[in-house]
């Protein structure tokens, strides 16, 4: 098994959303644009989250894969101060609802179910009403240190709790535009690397299968998580956005032309410096580990600032409990992707069956003719708490 950063990119690309998968879902949103236009709404649909940053993955709950879970941003062209988020969001619902498509209403989305699209695989779009914000609130970002090219996109999202209607902030082309920034040399570098010539350029190269080192370790890390948290029965688990936006943070002091396997243990071992503040206070902390920003302890609180409206805090949701579930997991993440690359094919192989399932490594090692450990996931180090997927 001589080359592992690539038998690690062949894995996760088995989880990926598939080029016919993603033509698909643009090809259903650009639909729902054209209808709600149709019906007289001003509107712009465009992707957020993984599908816009091009980190998906396929999800894992309740011990097994399922349909992907798929953002878009549907923002009609109108003031904030001349509408309602009631209006707003069900002016966007009643046309799709009407349209004889399946739909159902969360607190700020409505969701489409697209079932069976490929191989028995499906996906949600889930549709986010929203306004472009004020432009004091926009003022207000850059006051705050947030560039005027990521704060000029931001927007008004529709919040819906025991039937009351609110606005609530978002970001989604800032977002996408700060990640894409951190992202460019590292994309660079790979598209160039698999090119085999330096000269070449990205645009020729499909944005579905065109992915940085910098994805892939989200991606990896997207994946380990739903694995350990599911077998640990934890429901606090990071969510994506904090994963990206750690990666991305880390990111920005890392060398673009690092291996996959080099840049997810950068990522880890800088993530793991953090669980210090478990038992520091911050600014003793930062004494000893100086411009150390990406994840902050206030007191009780722990902080991880959304990169284009500091306000919005990431990490709201976290306890010690939480964090020192988080940390543990890192630990676990380094056994079964970092530590292991020394061991010897066979505990290779269990160390990955481990961390990102068996039945997703056993397909991917088979499909790549590499040697496939017909046996169960047996323990590499210690016992874990445990059984592997």
């Amino acid at each position: 098994m001589s080359d592992k950063n690539r038998n690690l990119e062949e894995i996760i690309k088995k989880i990926d959303i598939t080029e016919t998968m993603a033509e698909n879902a643009e090809s259903k949103y650009k639909a729902v644009a054209k209808e709600l236009c149709a019906k007289g709404l001003d509107v712009d649909i465009y992707p957020q989250g993984s599908f816009a940053l091009g980190t998906v993955v396929r999800p894992f709950t309740e011990g097994k894969d399922v349909d992907y879970d798929l953002d878009f941003i549907c923002e009609i062209n109108q003031k904030k101060k001349n509408t309602t988020p009631h209006v707003i969001k069900n002016s966007v619902g009643d046309v799709l609802i009407n349209s004889g498509r399946k739909v159902k209403e969360d607190d700020t989305c409505w969701i489409i179910d697209y079932a069976n699209i490929q191989d028995n695989i499906g996906f949600k779009l889930d549709i986010v009403p929203a306004v472009q914000e004020e432009p004091e609130m926009i003022n207000n970002l850059v006051a705050q240190g947030v560039l005027e090219q990521y704060a000029n996109t931001a927007i008004a999202i529709t919040i819906k709790k025991n039937n009351v209607y609110d606005w609530g902030n978002g970001n989604a082309k800032g977002y996408t535009k700060w990640f894409q920034d951190i992202n460019a040399p590292f994309l660079d570098y790979k598209t160039r690397e698999k090119k085999g010539v330096f000269e070449a350029t990205i645009e020729d190269v499909p944005n579905t299968t065109r992915k940085s080192n910098l994805q892939r370790v989200i991606q990896i890390l997207k994946r380990h998580r739903d694995i350990y948290y599911y077998n640990i029965r934890e429901s606090d688990k990071p969510n994506s956005a904090i994963i990206t936006t750690l990666v991305a943070r880390i990111g920005e002091f890392a060398n673009p032309n690092l291996s996959l396997l080099e840049l997810l243990e950068f990522v880890v071992n800088e993530l793991n410096i953090y669980s210090k503040l478990q038992i520091q206070d911050h600014s003793t902390f930062l004494m000893e580990n100086v411009n150390k920003y990406t994840i902050r302890k206030k007191g009780k609180e722990w902080v991880i600032p959304n990169p284009v409206n500091p306000e919005n805090n990431l990490a709201s949701y976290w306890t010690d409990r939480t964090a020192n579930q988080f940390f543990k997991w890192l630990i676990e993440v380094n056994k079964d992707l970092v530590v292991s690359r020394d061991y010897d094919d066979e505990k290779y192989v269990v160390a990955l069956k481990n961390g990102l399932g068996s039945k997703l490594v056993e397909q991917s090692l088979n499909e790549l003719n590499l040697k496939n450990i017909d046996k169960e996931p047996v323990q590499v180090s210690t016992i874990k708490p445990w059984r592997s997927m």
